[in-house]
């Protein structure tokens, strides 16, 4: 999602690129700092979730120059972390690696899911075989 709501914390990218903002009712925003294109956030139990890589439809050169990680920052103690994403060749689509997928995250475990084959179709590209990372924050 390009943004994410809950309990009156609104989630978005920040106008300053690599950027994440977190809007609090009466209260100054919260900036992250970060690198690439921040997308799928995520914001439940206290934690908030996000990733810079590319869901199905992008193009292989429309990928950035920075390596696409996972990030994730605990709200009661602004604690951060961060950690690289896969790059894998993607079956069906141009030779190269790719990072296609999305982050989720449940308790304190993140995941990736990244894509590893694509239908390439006249309505737009479809995951169809997918790998699952995880990680605990």
């Amino acid at each position: 999602m390009p943004y994410a709501y809950a309990g009156g914390l609104y989630v978005h990218a920040a106008k300053r690129k690599g950027y994440i903002e977190i809007d609090r009712c009466k209260r100054p925003p919260i900036l992250i700092r970060g690198s690439g294109e921040p997308r799928d956030f995520d914001l439940r139990d206290g934690l908030l979730t996000w990733d810079t890589g590319y869901g199905p439809s992008v193009e292989p050169n429309g990928e950035s120059a920075h390596p696409s990680v996972l990030g994730a920052y605990q709200l009661a103690t602004a604690r951060r972390r961060t950690w690289r994403l896969p790059r894998l060749s993607v079956a069906e689509e141009p030779p190269g690696l790719r990072t296609i997928g999305y982050s989720e995250h449940a308790g304190r475990t993140v995941f990736w899911i990244a894509t590893r084959s694509v239908n390439l179709g006249k309505a737009g590209n479809a995951p169809v075989n997918s790998a699952v990372y995880s990680a605990h924050f």
